[in-house]
């Protein structure tokens, strides 16, 4: 049902595709398919990703977009890294960049 739908909206996606992400078998969808599954189910994109979901979108598409920009960044503990930073106060974001410097120094 789900994939027939997104594959007529333009998207073609296979349910065992959908079987897969939906048992984790598949981790890393593409963007594209995070974005029409977040519409069908008319949920923003936080809910798909590794954030608390927000129920009132306020932020809106350009918050939504930056976090389909971060699934894309190939290495997941930088991704994992920016997606628990995004949305940080500036005082949070000084402090946790003082913390990955000093461990650079660290090595």
């Amino acid at each position: 049902m789900l994939a027939q739908a997104l594959t007529d909206q333009g998207c073609p996606i296979s349910a065992p595709y959908l079987s897969q992400l939906r048992n984790g078998v598949r981790t890393r969808p593409a963007p594209r398919y995070v974005e029409r599954i977040a519409e069908y189910f008319a949920v923003p994109l936080s809910y798909f990703y590794d954030l608390p979901y927000e129920r009132s979108d306020d932020s809106g598409e350009d918050r939504d977009r930056e976090r389909v920009a971060i699934s894309e960044i190939d290495d997941d503990g930088v991704r994992r890294l920016l997606l628990h930073a995004h949305g940080l106060s500036a005082e949070a974001m000084d402090l946790l960049l003082q913390f990955a410097e000093r461990l650079n120094v660290l090595g």
